[in-house]
């Protein structure tokens, strides 16, 4: 498995007071004592994609172990191309592509 410098998951999405359009992507198992969470990123969610886009970003950690766990477990088997997808979609999200 490769290693990432990415921070570690899980993310949370956390709107920065209730009705604002601005949120942001938080790692708590980042914490500092100051804080509510490591900021990972800040976005605008004013519209309904752009809040869509945060929720992605948010599961990109879990999404991304799972993906590698299913590309492990499915090893070499004869799947087509939805393996090879997987493996590219993986080498993108770890810099590699």
């Amino acid at each position: 498995m490769a290693t990432s410098n990415y921070t570690p998951g899980p993310w949370e999405l956390r709107y920065e007071s209730p009705g604002s359009p601005w949120a942001a992507i938080v790692s708590p198992a980042r914490r500092k004592e100051t804080d509510a969470g490591h900021r990972v990123c800040e976005l605008r969610t004013a519209d309904p994609e752009h809040a869509a886009n945060a929720a992605l970003i948010a599961a990109a950690p879990e999404l991304l172990d799972a993906l590698r766990r299913c590309a492990d477990r499915l090893g070499d088997m004869d799947c087509g191309d939805e393996l090879d997808v997987a493996r590219v979609a993986i080498a993108k999200a770890e810099g590699r592509a």
